[in-house]
């Protein structure tokens, strides 16, 4: 389960709309959206949820990066204008239930700032990855579900465009095109 979440209006810092799937193809966006009606600029968040209750209770968690894989870019990369690109991390949800919702965009995390993905060059199926640091690593959920939330540090760069790049969702055809928690664990 994952999905994008847009910003309410320009520095709300809160949850207003999910963004529409669009076959796929850009379906979780990074980045800002520029509106016309007065909102502003506002932020998207990605918001992912992973099953890792397959993982051994016994399990010694030694690392875990998040992948996604880039699928298009509006307007100006927010890689080289919103600063880092974090992700935090909440054992089982953010906010009130496992089901992704619209205060997940603000809501409080088990961790924050787990790790910091890499930018992906623009050019067919990129991978963007990050590694989760020790914080990270010990909020992975063995028995349930564990949620990410990935967002740039700047919220926009107020020019008055859309700037966002795309990555895969979970619905992509191609497996591989999916977002990915890779988990190595010793037991």
């Amino acid at each position: 389960m994952l999905d994008a979440i847009r910003e309410s209006n320009e520095n709300s810092n809160v949850g207003g709309a999910f963004n529409s799937n669009f076959a796929g193809l850009h379906a979780l966006r990074l980045g800002d959206d520029y509106s016309a009606g007065g909102q502003g600029e506002m932020q998207y968040k990605v918001i992912l949820s992973f099953d890792t209750s397959t993982l051994p209770d016994a399990a010694t968690i030694q690392s875990a990066k998040l992948m996604l894989a880039a699928s298009g870019l509006c307007g100006m990369n927010p890689f080289t204008t919103h600063g880092m690109c974090y992700v935090d991390i909440a054992t089982g949800f953010f906010g009130a239930g496992p089901r992704i919702q619209k205060t997940d965009f603000q809501a409080a995390a088990t961790a924050e700032r787990v790790a910091v993905m890499g930018a992906p060059p623009i050019a067919g199926d990129i991978i963007s990855q990050g590694s989760l640091d020790g914080s990270g690593l010990a909020a992975i959920d063995k028995t349930g579900s564990t949620q990410l939330r990935v967002y740039f540090a700047t919220d926009d760069n107020d020019n008055d465009a859309d700037d966002w790049i795309g990555f895969y969702s979970g619905e992509a055809v191609n497996p591989l095109l999916r977002p990915m928690l890779c988990v190595t664990y010793t037991e």
